[in-house]
């Protein structure tokens, strides 16, 4: 992991991170300074439409409390800066404690 240029997103300073793991596409993470809300994340993907590599942004907003958590309710993504998907979560709730058996191994 590594320190990226910070941005501003909606008028916000961002501060980024680059994630590295080898054999895998690079992931450029950027979080909100005042909240550390993760406000966009960003790489480069096989676009199964165009049949080529693009760069994928995803930009995290409508934070709200759900019980104690505090979780997104609007997703964007843009690929190579067109909309690709807009969604809005009007309901969810978080999983108070989730049963350890879900993640035992087969």
């Amino acid at each position: 992991m590594a320190r990226t240029d910070d941005i501003k997103i909606d008028d916000k300073p961002a501060a980024g991170v680059k994630v590295s793991k080898k054999g895998h596409p690079d992931v450029t993470l950027w979080f909100d300074t005042a909240t550390g809300h993760l406000v966009k994340s960003q790489t480069r993907i096989w676009d199964e439409f165009s049949d080529k590599e693009v760069t994928q942004e995803v930009f995290f907003t409508g934070y709200a409390k759900v019980g104690d958590r505090t979780c997104f309710s609007k997703l964007t993504i843009k690929r190579d800066g067109q909309l690709f998907l807009e969604e809005e979560l009007s309901d969810f709730k978080c999983s108070e404690k989730i049963d350890p058996k879900l993640f035992a191994k087969p």
